[in-house]
């Protein structure tokens, strides 16, 4: 949960240097956090379904600029 955090907190940090082993672990845990999401929204209920996949499909694109950031911070 705290590589999450520190994934969002730091997504437009662009000047922090990482090293690969902290972005792997960020973006691994970004992933489950998303995989995790999606079978929530295959086990709800037909009413909820949909939202909840909605939201997950709109988290897995606002996510992509974290992962760009913490690729970049680990090159560096």
């Amino acid at each position: 949960m705290k590589s999450l955090i520190q994934f969002w907190q730091h997504a437009f940090n662009f000047k922090q240097k990482i090293s690969w082993r902290q972005a792997l672990s960020r973006i691994l845990t970004n992933l489950i956090f998303i995989i995790i999401l999606f079978f929530i929204a295959l086990i709800a209920p037909p009413s909820w379904e949909e939202p909840i996949a909605y939201f997950v499909q709109v988290y897995t694109i606002i996510s992509i600029v974290p992962t760009i950031t913490t690729i970049i911070s680990a090159i560096r």
